[in-house]
């Protein structure tokens, strides 16, 4: 009896000490290295000083502005323009894509020209010429500048892309009829707009125009984000197979149900927090480790494992890999799900951010009615959004893992720097 015992202790030491070796390894060794320059990490901030990634992002901007620069030197502007062109004379668009730019000059910039408009209508035209699923589509670009001369990108981007000034001209095709928009959101010029209430009637106007087009969908885009090379092929899936014929997204009437979905949401919130949906998926990113675990030992040890080993095994690979993806961030992890379209997850919309919204086109003329009726100036737009889904009872999504990514460092609402962390990524 004595000898089974202390056979019985020596193995179960032998196994902790191979869990705690794997467990020192993993934990300081190998994630340090893995993650030391991976945004949204653990360790990521607290390695790095925050003047560092400063330079890093403004760096990767500059290199992506470059870029954007050569691709249009080797576009030409007229074959582009009639391209955009000959696919509104279709009866009806699969999808409008509209960017609202603004002037972004400022002091604190100095000369520096960040150029975020040219690199999100660089990247947006690639994607759109090139994509075969929405065939009949429409690209804008809309300046809402009192003085559209002094936004330089926006200027330039009329060579290339059809545009719409709000306090200017047009190149739409003819048809298109918008003459009645340039009264839109007016009033008595003695009475100043404020910036959030202009953000709003703004980004309102933009939509109207959109709305001119006999399209099926709209995308609006705020100047500073740029689309994943799996937008449309990830927008398409979702369009057919659940937007478009879910009952999820249809009334009882056989309307949508629908508002718009958000396509980015600021990643440094997308991590794991102490909320139960959160809590749920980082347990269930956990269990994952268990099965990892055991085939590990399997494949390293020819002993057959008893139940207690079999659990002892699966505890120790939860426990782990929980500890893993929380150092690793629900941001990096999230990103697994790009494999296949299938993978994306809805969830119900926060109340934050518009820089990407997908909206069906019905949706448009209630909602830029309410967002210029709505005159409170310390209310930004997307919250006033969120208001009228919430007083009209439409739902609306956020589509994740992200399908823009967010370049704007420089905000012009509050004339400075967000955290760089989040501008540090390679497309």
């Amino acid at each position: 009896m004595f000898r089974f015992s202390l056979r019985t202790v020596l193995c179960w030491n032998a196994h902790l000490w191979k869990i705690l070796f794997l467990t020192v390894v993993t934990l300081f060794a190998l994630l340090p290295y893995a993650t030391y320059n991976l945004p949204y990490s653990l360790l990521y901030n607290k390695l790095h000083k925050s003047e560092t990634l400063i330079q890093i992002a403004s760096n990767l901007n500059e290199q992506r502005l470059q870029s954007a620069k050569k691709y249009f030197e080797n576009l030409d502007g007229t074959a582009s323009l009639n391209l955009y062109n000959s696919s509104a004379e279709n009866h009806q668009l699969d999808l409008v894509i509209c960017i609202v730019t603004n002037d972004r000059s400022s002091v604190q910039l100095g000369a520096i020209q960040p150029g975020y408009a040219l690199q999100a209508a660089a990247r947006m035209d690639e994607l759109a010429k090139g994509d075969m699923l929405f065939r009949r589509k429409f690209l804008i670009i809309c300046s809402v500048d009192h003085h559209p001369g002094n936004n330089i990108d926006a200027t330039f981007l009329k060579t290339y892309i059809p545009y719409v000034e709000r306090f200017g001209s047009s190149n739409l095709p003819t048809h298109i009829n918008i003459s009645h928009l340039y009264a839109f959101g007016s009033r008595d010029s003695s009475i100043p707009y404020g910036i959030y209430i202009k953000e709003s009637v703004d980004y309102a106007f933009c939509l109207n125009v959109t709305y001119a087009f006999d399209s099926k969908f709209v995308l609006m885009l705020e100047d500073d984000v740029i689309p994943h090379k799996d937008l449309f092929h990830v927008l398409r899936f979702n369009i057919d197979r659940n937007i478009l014929h879910s009952s999820h997204f249809v009334d009882e009437g056989g309307s949508r149900k629908l508002a718009f979905i958000k396509l980015f949401y600021p990643e440094r919130w997308q991590g794991y927090a102490f909320e139960l949906d959160r809590i749920v998926e980082l347990l269930s990113v956990g269990a994952v480790g268990s099965p990892i675990l055991i085939l590990f030992h399997i494949l390293l040890s020819k002993e057959k494992l008893k139940y207690s080993l079999l659990f002892f095994y699966f505890v120790s690979g939860f426990i782990l890999m929980t500890i893993i993806a929380s150092i690793v961030g629900r941001q990096n992890i999230n990103e697994l799900r790009r494999v296949s379209p299938q993978l994306f997850i809805f969830r119900d919309t926060p109340g934050c951010c518009t820089p990407a919204v997908l909206y069906p086109t019905s949706i448009i003329p209630r909602l830029t009615g309410y967002l210029t009726a709505f005159q409170d100036n310390s209310v930004h737009k997307d919250i006033i959004i969120n208001k009228f889904i919430q007083s009209n009872n439409i739902p609306g999504y956020l589509l994740e893992p992200n399908l823009f990514k967010h370049i704007g460092m420089f905000t012009s609402l509050k004339q400075g720097y967000k955290d760089p962390a989040e501008f540090i990524f390679h497309l």
